[in-house]
């Protein structure tokens, strides 16, 4: 994509400065049109070229600035440099044969503009609340590409590589151990494990629960919602299971060696209550043999841990909020869901008055070249606003490194999870409408241009066929 923008741009380098080449000498401008028009030459294309290198190398800030500083002076200078070109065109005259006035030239440019920037916005703020709001597809998208079997030892990986780049090492060397080896368990295993304790069903039902009391909390004026979870159960497999926990412990980590002093314990028969004791690799002989101690004081372990048996989500919010500052969030998630869904109307209304400029202010004969021209333009600058959008990784990636000083890693790697997905399905619709526009301004101004280009190739083909005769008269 970045290499097609790259060749558009360069085209129209080219084509323009032919154009402007043959025009200025033609009229015979004065020196002051020929600086201002050189100096659009090569700013607004240095301008589209800084935007487009600069979202491929993810510097969306760089990419901005180039387009409205070194474009928006090459516009200035093209306006300083119009009347000279086309002359009469402040004049306001509009007759056959006479230049558009540079007023309606700006407002359409103008317009053309804000279209290309609205445009795609809209397409995908408005995909992604319509999908949000959906209970079904936000379900389902999140059970997808977070609790599914599939996809949940990935997210906790990568929680856990968050955890290590953004919080830095954890003090304890046992939580530092920890993180280390889960990181490098199979996917294969972590889901066996993860099925033993919270089956995949399980997580959905749970899922369909939580998806239930948030879009009744949504809907109504209730501050806080409705909804407890129950994680004793889930423990309880955990602790009735301790055996089955340390052999896969035992498969799946990486153990530091027994030191000498715990295996010779071992051999004698004196084993440890205490099982951080256990979390070292023993040799193969004597790992069947420390299964059983090693699950008795996880057992014991497990005992000693407070559990609470109900977690009430709205009784953790009042901790932390209030009531008026609760409803004051959910008043603003409300009207930011309905503006989003709602911008839509402006690039239309900008778009019919796009129209109503083109086909009441300039002449029949012109139309087709004003309304290519604007599609094309409204296309080709749509998709270097939308360029962050083309590489949706490259985005999730930047949202997640600028979030890495607010939320925690855990959340971090639910937020990376979630909006990429979210990210990739609001983009397609509005890329492929971009694409659409490019290709129907183009063939516009085919057809706008198809009796220059035939009056073009028939003069080169007379050249031709008389610079034939006159070599074959030689």
């Amino acid at each position: 994509m970045e290499q097609f923008l790259l060749t558009v741009i360069s085209v129209f380098f080219v084509l323009t400065l032919i154009w402007t080449i043959r025009k200025g000498l033609k009229l015979k401008v004065k020196a002051r049109a020929w600086i201002f028009a050189i100096a659009a030459l090569l700013l607004i294309p240095f301008g589209l070229a800084w935007c487009v290198t600069s979202f491929g190398e993810n510097e969306p800030t760089a990419g901005y600035m180039g387009i409205f500083v070194f474009s928006g002076l090459g516009i200035i200078s093209v306006i300083l440099a119009y009347k000279e070109f086309f002359p009469g065109a402040v004049s306001g005259k509009t007759e056959k044969g006479s230049s558009t006035p540079i007023g309606k030239l700006v407002l359409v440019c103008a317009i053309g503009l804000l279209v290309a920037l609205t445009l795609p916005l809209s397409i995908v703020t408005r995909n992604m609340t319509r999908t949000l709001s959906d209970k079904e597809k936000a379900q389902q998208m999140v059970f997808d590409h977070l609790l599914s079997d599939q996809a949940l030892p990935n997210v906790v990986k990568k929680g856990l590589a968050y955890e290590t780049l953004y919080a830095g090492y954890p003090s304890h060397l046992k939580f530092r151990m920890i993180q280390s080896m889960v990181s490098g368990v199979e996917n294969e295993q972590m889901v066996h494990l993860l099925d033993t304790i919270l089956p995949e069903k399980e997580r959905k039902r749970l899922l369909n629960e939580l998806a239930g009391a948030t879009e009744q909390w949504f809907t109504t004026d209730n501050a806080y919602p409705d909804y407890a979870l129950e994680p004793m159960p889930y423990f309880e497999k955990i602790e009735g299971n301790p055996e089955m926990v340390v052999r896969w412990i035992y498969h799946n980590f990486s153990l530091p060696e027994m030191k000498r002093a715990t295996l010779e314990n071992v051999v004698a028969g004196n084993f440890s209550e205490n099982f951080d004791d256990y979390m070292q690799s023993p040799p193969d002989s004597l790992k069947e043999r420390m299964i059983v101690p090693a699950a008795n004081a996880l057992g014991k372990q497990l005992e000693s841990a407070e559990v609470p048996a109900y977690i009430n989500i709205g009784d953790e919010m009042k901790t932390g909020m209030d009531e008026a500052e609760v409803l004051g969030i959910k008043k603003k998630i409300r009207g930011a869901s309905t503006l989003l869904k709602n911008l839509w109307i402006l690039p239309v209304i900008l778009i019919g008055l796009l129209v109503f400029i083109l086909f009441r202010s300039i002449g029949k004969s012109k139309r087709l070249k004003w309304m290519g021209w604007s599609l094309l333009g409204i296309g080709v600058l749509g998709l270097l606003f939308s360029l962050p959008l083309q590489n949706v990784y490259a985005t999730t990636s930047d949202i997640v490194l600028r979030l890495s000083e607010k939320a925690p890693p855990p959340a971090l790697a639910l937020i990376e999870a979630l909006s990429y997905p979210l990210l990739d399905q609001a983009a397609r619709p509005a890329l492929t409408l971009l694409y659409a526009i490019v290709l129907l301004g183009g063939l516009l101004l085919i057809l706008a241009y198809a009796k220059g280009f035939t009056t073009f190739f028939n003069a080169f083909n007379a050249k031709n066929v008389r610079y034939g005769q006159a070599k074959k008269t030689a």
